[in-house]
């Protein structure tokens, strides 16, 4: 264990140290590499050809393919790399914990005033939750081995806020000079180099930012004490990569880095396929090329040779190529190439045509596009537990269904409680430094149940349950599921629905099977007519009082619900009794009595 500062609190002597000891720059640096890795397929970096993982690669591509192959390779290879929209799928699918049901937020004080402030400060000041959706998931994607910080101005703001307002940002790891952690491997103290071209340093009891002079480290500039207790900075990701290296993260696509390479290669030779075989290729025997470039210079067999007929070299040392016997390239239409004239003094008789068309090689073709549907795939079922695909395949049987969604759903789990535990750090560090002793827990759940199924492959799962003779429990759970998959970015419809279920009359059945039910005396007519017209009678509800979901918002759901049953249930009535009134005048019971 590093022990400059290994309490926390460095003095003035043990920030020197670490300035020029840099104990941890190894695992810095390892840090790095694998972060340029990934950012090399997860970014889409103009300027990667220059980054050190893109040379690994192309010493790779080089050690195999001969050297004009590589060149047409190099000039095949465009930026941003086809591995990016694969990544983009991953993470698009992994984003899905931001959509769990019922998430938690809970955050505890001894004064319900502070309670209420911070409800404002997270949403207003913080930006949350969309700072984790969006900024956290962004460093999540490409940088993550940054260091979360919880920081202060130096200076109050100029507001009428005169609480401490502290804010979340993260470093790049590239940026990080030193770090010490404890024995539990919780970080104590962190030096990075700041935006401002100094050096900050941050501990367990203090905020401290230093001049930089060229590679030294110059003197104090700032110095904020805290009371935290704790050093307001961490790993922004638990996860480590394995348990000999804990300091450098695993990333969701830690484990494809090498399948993204090579997808990139595979990429890049199908488009010198497509190049070299969309178009056939015509040949034919080849004629004397009578060249001469009035420098001694003439054409022989496709390079250029002097008087002696030795080959004219050109600038690169190789002989140099007939500029008229180089235009008939093997790529690209029109491809023609020459074959030499059968010798008929040496016994070879000239049989065959004058000239040929080779067609081109379809299977080789199919092949390589079906290798990279092939590639993509496993590299998106690995990193998000499923195939891109298969989900919406209602032809599964409902084992394989479950088995991939559970699957999946352990993914989701992992990556949720990262985030959920990084969010509660944050959130405690921020209410410490602003309520002080007031603050007493906080408790983060992005909720459960993430939506990993489509609709279509409920429906037919609904549909299955029913033929089954499934309990109406299990069906109205599922038909809760697809209303609240189908509706998952659209919270007002949702509530909307989810009112409407519960005030309708057999909601599983359709129009048909209430009328069946009827006719066999078991269910009465003013249900009946509640189910045959209920979008009528919704709709008279709301022009009579208010929007569904907008109606006495303030009365407990249950009340509210009974309420709007009842209405709906009187109006169905007064149909049913004007009917009977309409086949027997005078009698407004319908009883016929």
């Amino acid at each position: 264990m590093n022990t400059t500062g290994r309490f926390g609190v460095l003095s003035e002597e043990d920030v020197r140290k670490a300035f020029e000891g840099r104990s941890k720059s190894s695992q810095i640096l390892r840090a790095i590499r694998h972060e340029e890795w990934v950012r090399m397929h997860s970014e889409p970096d103009f300027e990667a050809r220059g980054s050190a993982p893109m040379g690994r690669f192309l010493d790779m591509v080089k050690s195999f393919l001969p050297e004009d192959k590589y060149a047409t390779f190099l000039g095949l290879l465009r930026f941003p790399l086809p591995s990016v929209d694969v990544v983009d799928a991953v993470f698009n699918d992994l984003a899905d914990i931001f959509t769990g049901r019922d998430p938690v937020f809970s955050y505890q004080f001894h004064d319900p005033a502070d309670a209420d402030d911070w409800e404002w400060y997270r949403k207003e000041v913080l930006g949350e939750p969309g700072f984790w959706e969006g900024e956290a998931w962004r460093v999540f994607r490409s940088a993550i081995n940054s260091v979360m910080v919880v920081d202060m101005p130096s200076e109050r703001p100029d507001s009428d806020d005169r609480r401490p307002q502290p804010y979340i940002y993260f470093v790049p790891i590239a940026r990080v000079i030193d770090y010490g952690k404890d024995d539990r491997g919780r970080m104590v103290w962190v030096m990075f180099n700041d935006s401002f071209g100094g050096v900050t340093v941050i501990d367990r009891a203090s905020y401290r930012r230093y001049e930089r002079n060229g590679s030294d480290l110059g003197p104090l500039v700032l110095e904020n004490k805290h009371t935290l207790g704790v050093c307001p900075a961490r790993f922004f990701w638990d996860e480590p990569i394995s348990i000999f290296d804990p300091d450098v993260k695993r990333s969701p696509i830690t484990k494809v880095l090498s399948k993204l390479d090579w997808y990139v290669y595979s990429d890049v030779a199908k488009r010198q396929q497509d190049v070299s075989g969309s178009y056939p290729i015509y040949w034919g025997y080849e004629q004397q090329c009578d060249y001469e470039d009035g420098k001694g210079h003439r054409c022989q067999h496709g390079v250029l040779v002097g008087d002696n007929g030795a080959p004219f070299l050109g600038p690169d040392g190789q002989p140099a190529p007939c500029p008229v016997c180089s235009k008939h390239k093997v790529t690209g239409p029109g491809s023609f190439v020459t074959v030499p004239v059968p010798d008929e003094q040496a016994g070879q008789p000239n049989l065959g045509d004058p000239v040929g068309m080779l067609s081109v090689d379809a299977d080789s073709l199919k092949y390589s596009v079906d290798e990279m549907e092939r590639q993509r795939k496993f590299i998106v079922d690995s990193c998000v537990g499923r195939d891109n695909t298969i989900i919406n395949e209602t032809s599964l049987a409902d084992a394989q269904v479950e088995a991939t969604y559970e699957k999946r759903s352990n993914v989701l789990e992992r990556i949720k409680k990262g985030f959920e535990s990084a969010q509660a750090w944050a959130d405690s560090i921020c209410c410490l430094a602003r309520y002080g002793s007031s603050f007493m827990s906080v408790s983060i759940s992005y909720g459960t149940d993430f939506f990993t199924l489509t609709v279509d492959s409920l429906q037919k799962r609904y549909e299955d349950a029913r033929s089954g003779g499934a309990s109406a429990s299990e069906l109205e759970a599922i038909r809760s599921q697809i209303m609240e998959t189908e509706y998952r970015n659209d919270p007002q419809q949702r509530q909307r629905l989810r009112i409407l279920r519960e005030v309708e009359p057999y909601p599983g059945l359709t129009r048909n099977e209430v009328l069946n039910l009827w006719e066999k005396g078991r269910t009465d007519e003013q249900t009946l007519e509640l189910k045959m017209g209920f979008d009528a009678y919704v709709g008279r509800f709301e022009r009579e009082n208010d929007n569904i979901t907008e109606f006495a918002v303030a009365v407990p759901f249950r009340d509210r619900v009974d309420t709007i049953k009842q209405t709906l249930y009187r109006y169905a009535e007064e149909t049913v009794r004007e009917r009977a009134g309409a086949s027997h005048p005078g009698d407004l019971s319908g009883s016929g009595e």
